[in-house]
């Protein structure tokens, strides 16, 4: 998908987890509409290459490690956004992990390694954000959930949990920080192909056919299914969304006929 509008000519990014996955595709989607990005993880590797494809796309690219679990860190990402690339105008809260196991089994080190980093890595880097975009009178915060923060699945308590967390943390911000022009929302995957979902049907965690036959649409989303809203909730089409969730998940969670 490369045809774009500028959306976010003039804008600056950050975006954690933009090492790979999902924060990687976002991340050279909002350099391909304009906006210098600057791509935060703890793998430094990663980021470079990352900051690297955006520099390729014309846009200044900053490459940031870091861990969002940290508050000391939070907090210097964020200055190193504002002193290289001079202004902050969109965080995207893509660093996230879990954990797959059977509730009454799963390790607390486990439990607390995905709140920490879903949850709470989310709102230290929201925070930190706050002071900046306040005084500008602009910002777009975008927490990464799932469709699974809206549902139930097995042995995923700790990640359903976290992402739960995240849509009363993104309703929360967003009513508090909508006065001063921050707008809070969120964007829920549902099962699409990012490198976590491709491995899980490969290792037989999960069973391809069973989610196309589940979901209305067919067939798992593609990456470019969720850059066309990442960049919406990034841009000014959405000023007047607060505390809202996109499900982009082809009509799984509308789904509700059993097909005899």
């Amino acid at each position: 998908m490369n045809d774009t509008s500028q959306r976010l000519a003039g804008r600056v990014a950050i975006v954690t987890g933009g090492g790979r996955g999902i924060g990687k595709r976002v991340a050279l989607a909002y350099a391909r509409e304009g906006a210098d990005v600057a791509v935060v993880a703890r793998s430094s590797e990663e980021i470079a290459q990352a900051a690297g494809e955006i520099e390729a796309l014309g846009r200044k690219g900053l490459a940031i490690q870091a861990d969002v679990c940290s508050p000391d860190d939070a907090n210097r990402l964020v200055e190193s956004a504002l002193e290289t690339l001079g202004k902050v105008d969109i965080l995207f809260n893509a660093a996230g992990t879990r954990a797959v196991a059977p509730s009454e089994e799963l390790p607390y080190e486990d439990w607390q390694r995905v709140i920490d980093t879903n949850l709470t890595g989310s709102f230290l880097c929201s925070q930190a954000v706050a002071g900046p975009m306040k005084q500008a009178g602009y910002g777009k915060i975008i927490m990464v959930g799932s469709m699974q923060a809206h549902s139930g699945a097995p042995f995923r308590a700790a990640y359903i949990a976290s992402k739960t967390g995240l849509v009363g943390l993104t309703k929360g911000l967003g009513v508090e920080w909508a006065r001063y022009g921050i707008n809070v929302n969120m964007l829920s995957p549902g099962y699409h192909e990012t490198d976590i979902i491709l491995h899980q049907i490969k290792i037989g965690q999960l069973n391809l056919e069973a989610i196309k036959q589940r979901t209305p649409a067919a067939r798992l989303g593609t990456m470019d299914d969720l850059t066309g809203p990442a960049v919406f909730l990034a841009s000014s089409e959405s000023d007047f969304m607060c505390g809202q969730s996109l499900i982009i998940d082809g009509g799984w969670m509308a789904y509700g006929f059993l097909q005899m």
